[in-house]
């Protein structure tokens, strides 16, 4: 009987179970498990910040760097309390509107260029 050809004798309408000839596999006896030993982890390092750094004998420039995050984070936070009030984008001296390149060049510039020496000196 040929498989693909099936219910196209006449003499054969169901097809024969397959039977199988391969032998069948021994099971694999079990062994018992070696156990794995790993070295232990040694705890984490404490972070280093700028002013431990600076505590420990650290140079003065990370002091400073740390002064001008902050003064960069006080900043953006101000200028994150106009959009809030609906003033960014306005001079905080004369209240005209600051022009887009000034604010492209510097997001957090609270004044126009007309009185931003003023502010800032």
């Amino acid at each position: 009987m040929n498989p693909w050809t099936r219910g196209t004798d006449a003499t054969d309408d169901e097809p024969t179970p397959a039977t199988s000839t391969t032998p069948a596999i021994p099971a694999i006896p079990a062994t018992p498990a070696t156990p794995v030993t790993r070295p232990p982890v040694p705890p984490p390092a404490a972070p280093v910040t700028p002013a431990a750094t600076a505590d420990a004998g650290g140079s003065t420039a990370d002091r400073l760097d740390l002064d001008a995050v902050a003064a960069d984070l006080a900043a953006v936070e101000a200028a994150l309390e106009r959009l809030e009030a609906g003033t960014y984008g306005t001079c905080i001296a004369c209240g005209d509107p600051i022009d887009d390149a000034t604010l492209a060049a510097s997001p957090t510039a609270e004044a126009c260029a007309a009185h931003l020496p003023s502010i800032t000196g």
